[in-house]
C-alpha cells in the first residue's frame, strides 16, 4: 500500500464499506486486536445484562424460573462466553469473529422467546417490548459491522415476529405495536451501525495517509541526507559524512578501549594524470579507485573521500598489522587496475601513497590527531617514493613519523 493507492481508496470511499484485498487485510492487521478486545469487553457487559433480568424472572413469573435459568445460563451464557474465548484467544478468522459475534444477538433472541412462550402469566405479555433491547445490544453496544448488522437484525426480528404472532394471550394490538416497536429499532440501529463502520474507516483512511505521508517524507529526508553526505562522483562518503561518523568511532573505540587506525590515501601524481588524459579520465580513474579501494576492505571500515585525489579510511579494533595488511590491499588493488598513467617517468600506472596511523583513544589524544599523524605518515610515503605505506607513530598529542614501512614497488 502506497501513498497514491491509499489516496484513491480516500477518494473513492464516500458509501461503500468494502476495501481493496491489499487495504482489507491491512486494516485488519492494524485494528483486528482492538476490535476483538471490544468485541469480549461489550460482550461480557452484555451477558452481565442479559442474566440480570434472572431478577425479574424469579419476581415476575416464578413458575418458569427453571426454564428461564436453562436459556439465560445454560444455553445463551454458554454459548456466548464459548464465542468470547474463540475470540479473546484469537481462534478464529475475521470474518468468522464477526459471524460469531453476530450469532449471538440471535441465540439471544431466540432464548427470549422461548422464556417468553413458556411464560403463562399476563406478565408476559410485556416481554416483547423489551426485545428491542437485544437489537441495541447488538448494533450499538457490539457495534456490529453493518453486513452482519443486517442479517443478525432480519433474523431476530424474523424469530421474535413468530413467537410473537403465535402467543393467543396476547392482543393483537399488542403484537402489532411490539413488532413495530422492534421494527424501528432494528431499523435505526443498523442504520447507526452503518454510520459508525463507514465512520471508523474513513478515519483509517485519514490516518493510514498521514502515516504514508510521513513515511514518504521520512524516506524522502534520508535520501537527501544520504545524498548530501555520498560523494557525487565516487559514490563514497563525503567530508561531511566523515565529520559525523569519525567522532562516533572515537568514542566507541574509547568505550571499548580499542584502537582505531586511519589511513590517508592519495593517488600519485594525479594533476599530471589530468593535463596528460583530461578531467573526464581523471573522473573515471577517481571511479575505478574508489571501487577498488572499496572492493579491498573488511564490512564494516569506512572510507571516505575527502579531496580531489584524496582519501580517508577508518578501521575500527585495528592492530598495526591489521592496518598495514588493509593498506598493503589498498596499494596493490589500485595497482592491479593497470591505469596507464604515462606522466611520469617511471610510473606507468596510477598508484597510490598511504600513510597509516593507530591510536588507542585516551584523555591525551583525539580524532584531530589521528588524522594529522596519518597525514604525516601520507608525506613520509611520497618522500620515499610513492607507491607505498609509511606508519606514524602518536605519543601524547604529539606525532612523530616512523620509518616508512613498505618499500617502493619497481615500476610496473
Amino acid at each position: 500500500m502506497n501513498l497514491e493507492s491509499a489516496a484513491q481508496e480516500f477518494r473513492s470511499h464516500r458509501w461503500h464499506l468494502s476495501f481493496s484485498p491489499e487495504l482489507e487485510a491491512r486494516f485488519e492487521a492494524d485494528t483486528g486486536g482492538a476490535r476483538s478486545r471490544h468485541l469480549v469487553t461489550a460482550g461480557l457487559a452484555g451477558l452481565a445484562v442479559y442474566n440480570m433480568f434472572l431478577f425479574n424472572d424469579l419476581i415476575v413469573r416464578p413458575q418458569v424460573l427453571a426454564v428461564a435459568l436453562c436459556w439465560r445460563l445454560g444455553v445463551m451464557t454458554l454459548y456466548g462466553l464459548t464465542m468470547l474465548a474463540l475470540i479473546r484467544y484469537d481462534l478464529v478468522r475475521p470474518c468468522w469473529r464477526e459471524a460469531g459475534m453476530a450469532s449471538c444477538i440471535v441465540v439471544a433472541m431466540v432464548a427470549s422467546c422461548m422464556i417468553f412462550r413458556h411464560t403463562t402469566s399476563p406478565a408476559g405479555n410485556y416481554d416483547p417490548f423489551v426485545f428491542g433491547l437485544i437489537f441495541m445490544a447488538g448494533n450499538i453496544a457490539f457495534a456490529l459491522r453493518f453486513r452482519e448488522a443486517i442479517v443478525t437484525s432480519a433474523l431476530a426480528l424474523g424469530v421474535a415476529a413468530a413467537f410473537v404472532l403465535d402467543q393467543t394471550s396476547m392482543p393483537s394490538e399488542a403484537k402489532l405495536f411490539a413488532l413495530g416497536l422492534m421494527l424501528g429499532t432494528g431499523v435505526f440501529t443498523v442504520m447507526a451501525c452503518y454510520r459508525v463502520e463507514h465512520a471508523s474507516r474513513q478515519s483509517y483512511l485519514l490516518i493510514l495517509r498521514e502515516e504514508l505521508r510521513a513515511e514518504t517524507a521520512l524516506r524522502s529526508a534520508d535520501e537527501f541526507a544520504r545524498i548530501s553526505e555520498t560523494d557525487a562522483l565516487t559514490r563514497l562518503a563525503n567530508r561531511r559524512w566523515l565529520d559525523v561518523t569519525l567522532p562516533l568511532l572515537w568514542m566507541r573505540a574509547q568505550k571499548r578501549r580499542d584502537s582505531l587506525a586511519a589511513l590517508m590515501v592519495d593517488i600519485d601524481n594525479f594533476k599530471r594524470f589530468n593535463d596528460r588524459f583530461g578531467h573526464l579520465a581523471g573522473d573515471e580513474c577517481l571511479r575505478s579507485v574508489a571501487a577498488a579501494m572499496s572492493a579491498s576492505l573488511r564490512e564494516g571500515d569506512f572510507i571516505a573521500r575527502i579531496g580531489g585525489e584524496e582519501f580517508l579510511v577508518l578501521i575500527r579494533a585495528a592492530s598495526l598489522a591489521l592496518a598495514q595488511a588493509a593498506a598493503e590491499r589498498l596499494r596493490l588493488g589500485v595497482e592491479q587496475l593497470a591505469i596507464a598513467h604515462d606522466g611520469v617517468a617511471g610510473q606507468a600506472v596510477v598508484t597510490v601513497s598511504i600513510g597509516i596511523a593507530l591510536i588507542r583513544p585516551g584523555p591525551e589524544t583525539d580524532p584531530a590527531s589521528l588524522i594529522e599523524a596519518a597525514d604525516a605518515a601520507l608525506y613520509e610515503a611520497k618522500r620515499n617514493g610513492r607507491n607505498c605505506w609509511a606508519v606514524a607513530e602518536v605519543h601524547d598529542r604529539t606525532v612523530q613519523t616512523a620509518l616508512w614501512t613498505k618499500q617502493r614497488k619497481a615500476p610496473v
